[in-house]
């Protein structure tokens, strides 16, 4: 029991106690929350009587069975949740998912920007990419970038592939 925030708690033996803020909580053998436990912006099943924003249609996993637990595009998980930071709940971290996405995306294009549900936010965007391989100039580097509208790109260098460190970070118009 304790409280947890944007997890996804899936195939294990027992549900999760406590209370429950904009985590997927499905697929668990002997039943997915206990009694009495508060869930609060979740999918899971069946529709818990504690908290408010619950759903309970399925998660819509891009692999579950690969143990792939982001969202697929038609997930009714995106955009699903509430700003923790806002609601004031003891969420100290940063406003990220597990691979450092943002959770300010407007994952279902509907104009409002929304956390989804789970531990990964549904982000449709591509990457950013070079345009054309990056030309060597007397003094320096030049690069073509290319990538999603109004998204920040950072550009970054390492000697080892380990250590990495930004030597540029942009806007894209």
């Amino acid at each position: 029991s304790g409280q947890f925030f944007n997890c996804t708690v899936v195939g294990n033996n027992a549900g999760v106690s406590g209370t429950v803020y904009n985590s997927i909580v499905y697929y668990n053998f002997g039943g997915n929350y206990a009694a009495g436990t508060t869930l609060n912006y979740c999918s899971t099943a069946p529709l818990p009587t504690n908290g408010v924003g619950n759903i309970t249609g399925h998660p819509l996993f891009m692999d579950m069975a690969a143990g792939d637990f982001r969202l697929r595009e038609e997930s009714p998980c995106i955009d699903a949740g509430a700003n923790l930071i806002a609601m004031n709940v003891g969420y100290t971290y940063d406003p990220t998912d597990m691979l450092g996405n943002t959770r300010f995306i407007d994952g279902n294009f509907d104009g409002i920007v929304a956390w989804d549900m789970g531990a990964y936010e549904f982000n449709s965007y591509p990457p950013p990419r070079f345009t054309c391989a990056p030309q060597r100039m007397p003094d320096c580097w030049r690069l073509s970038i290319t990538g999603a509208p109004n998204k920040w790109v950072h550009v970054q260098r390492s000697s080892d592939l380990k250590n990495w460190e930004d030597c540029w970070s942009g806007w894209m118009g």
